[in-house]
């Protein structure tokens, strides 16, 4: 059987599924995370396969399920069901609908996990309400819309990323984020904050994997979403 979990660091796999949205590929990433005690958390929910399942299950046990944005909510039903055991955490203001009834807020993980994942909420934002996550052992960031990097995008998808999201060079901070933001000097601190992890590599929700050199390419991506941190 063909492993459909790619390793990309010490304790840490991913999982690719399509997603389409408004005729746009874009694609949705889990990351499946392994802590001290063979304990699994994995950051995104998804139409998970009982062959998926049973390889994931084979890494450890699944404690911990993490929503990053209050716009994830399209697979938590099929998430919690796949991994009925595990204790669901999202961000504040998520849907009720989305949500069983072992969930909590995603701010408990740092403490649940003795610091190894960490959070942060990205503030001054309407709407989106996103934490990014840092997995500590791997030097592993990952984001959910903060951050697109559809660099195979082609056809619709790429006409709509370029005219429509206002994206030219990948990975890329889109229109609709840009938008978001109504606090800007409170948005540019938790950039900060994100950019003082000790990262290497990225994980995006929507896109390629960033395998190398992550934090020198993200802060270059947000300074060119023109949010340059301050005191630069």
């Amino acid at each position: 059987m063909r492993s459909q979990l790619e390793k990309m660091g010490d304790e840490v796999w991913t999982l690719a599924f399509p997603l389409r949205f408004l005729g746009m590929q874009l694609g949705r990433r889990v990351c499946v995370m392994r802590l001290p005690g063979d304990q699994l958390v994995i950051h995104s929910t998804a139409p998970f396969n009982e062959e998926q399942v049973r390889e994931i299950h084979s890494l450890g046990r699944v404690e911990f399920l993490l929503e990053g944005t209050i716009l994830h909510d399209t697979f938590s039903r099929e998430g919690q069901r796949a991994f009925p055991t595990s204790t669901y955490l999202v961000p504040e203001h998520f849907p009720k609908a989305a949500m069983g009834s072992r969930t909590g807020s995603i701010a408990e993980i740092e403490g649940r996990t003795k610091g190894e994942i960490q959070v942060l909420r990205l503030e001054g934002m309407r709407m989106l309400n996103e934490y990014a996550c840092f997995h500590r052992t791997s030097r592993t960031l990952i984001v959910c819309d903060l951050l697109f990097n559809l660099v195979q995008a082609t056809g619709w998808t790429r006409w709509c990323m370029r005219h429509l999201m206002g994206v030219k060079q990948w990975p890329a901070v889109d229109r609709p984020v840009r938008w978001a933001v109504k606090d800007r000097n409170a948005f540019v601190h938790s950039l900060q904050a994100m950019l003082a992890w000790d990262f290497e590599h990225v994980v995006v929700a929507h896109g390629a994997i960033i395998k190398h050199d992550g934090k020198r390419i993200v802060e270059e991506a947000i300074q060119r979403a023109g949010f340059t941190p301050v005191g630069q």
